[in-house]
């Protein structure tokens, strides 16, 4: 029995969501909205739906990898503007303190929230790009991927060859492959 290689079980770049890194939050999420549509249409109806892309590769003008934005990069986008620029500490502080509901709900407005969600949303994904610290190659074992990921806490990985970006394998295609092989 031979052992899987990366490039047998990655995913194609050009089948995963990818974008330069000046579209803005909201061109990132319609192309997230985009990508999942296609997934969930191109699943084989016996595979349960198979993996939703939930992260977006980010490429320089010279087409280099930037990072990575996922779901929680893009949530951080959105937060209030007064908080956008604050470490997370503080803002940790702002929520430790005793909030009056009635004092709340009188200052909400969904028109402000709305107007202050429509400026953050056109904000560069560059400001939220995570940064990429781990690659495998499409040459590398399946398993050692996977010790990988344990390692670092990943789900999942870039695969490049050549020095390039050629796809991307998550750790549920490398546990699926894994499991054909011992059972």
């Amino acid at each position: 029995m031979d052992m899987k290689r990366v490039g047998d079980v990655m995913i194609p770049l050009e089948k995963f969501p990818h974008i330069p890194h000046w579209f803005t939050l909201r061109q990132a999420l319609a192309e997230l909205d985009r990508a999942e549509s296609e997934a969930l249409k191109n699943a084989p109806k016996s595979d349960g739906g198979g993996c939703l892309p939930w992260v977006i590769v980010v490429f320089s003008a010279q087409n280099e990898l930037l990072g990575m934005l996922n779901r929680q990069d893009l949530l951080r986008g959105l937060r209030p503007e007064m908080m956008a620029n604050q470490p997370n500490h503080y803002q940790e502080k702002m929520v430790d303190v005793k909030i009056d509901a009635d004092l709340l709900a009188m200052s909400f407005s969904c028109d402000k929230a709305m107007a202050s969600l429509r400026r953050q949303i056109e904000r560069p994904v560059s400001e939220f790009l995570s940064p990429i610290e781990t690659t495998v190659g499409t040459g590398d074992y399946l398993l050692e991927t996977i010790y990988k990921m344990i390692e670092r806490n990943l789900s999942l990985i870039p695969v490049v060859q050549d020095g390039r970006i050629v796809g991307v394998v998550y750790a549920l295609d490398a546990l699926r492959e894994m499991t054909k092989l011992l059972i």
